[in-house]
């Protein structure tokens, strides 16, 4: 009997701590987790030339930091590492 009510009131006492604001305060915090992780995944890693038709006559074509090259897109279009990097051939 003893064990069950040991139990009961490590029970109560876990509950007893566990307050309203405690929640909220949990939940920002795992929001902004998830924001953060969410432009580390997303927005940082999307290359910068995604949209080929954005409203600009020059860019950079970069691999992990490096560029590899820069121009409009005709000219860089027919470069062979701009193709392996960004389209995989």
């Amino acid at each position: 009997m003893s064990a069950t009510v040991s139990a009961v009131s490590k029970s109560e006492e876990w509950n007893s701590h566990v307050t309203s604001a405690s929640v909220k305060v949990a939940t920002f915090w795992i929001w902004m987790l998830g924001i953060c992780l969410f432009y580390i995944v997303v927005l940082a890693h999307t290359p910068i030339t995604v949209l080929v038709s954005a409203a600009h006559d020059d860019g950079y074509y970069m691999k992990f930091g490096r560029l590899l090259a820069e121009g409009s897109m005709d000219e860089v279009q027919g470069d062979e590492r701009v193709k392996e990097v960004y389209l995989g051939h």
